[in-house]
């Protein structure tokens, strides 16, 4: 599924062998997010995120509630995200 909607974007959108390690709620509405590639750590702003992980890698990069508020993330879509069992493989979006 990545590959396929990778076709889709324009050139450089998708990074791959590259890991998510911060996500930010700028007061303008765009995300700013925190990447660790093969070529070490660098960061992007982004108006809209399709977050395609599951809850357990998602729960490794937002530690605490603060963590959760400053992605954007209300009291539910933390719960949801920090109570829901582990499902390998199903991709999630929550929409903030």
């Amino acid at each position: 599924m990545p590959r396929a909607i990778a076709n889709y974007l324009p050139a450089g959108s998708v990074q791959r062998n590259t890991a998510l390690t911060g996500i930010l709620l700028n007061a303008n509405g765009t995300y700013k997010l925190s990447f660790q590639g093969p070529s070490g750590g660098f960061t992007t702003v982004a108006d809209r995120v399709i977050m395609a992980i599951p809850f357990s890698v998602l729960r490794n990069i937002l530690t605490n509630t603060q963590a959760y508020v400053h992605a954007g993330f209300d009291s539910l879509k933390q719960t949801a995200i920090t109570k829901l069992g582990e499902v390998i493989g199903t991709p999630a979006y929550i929409a903030p």
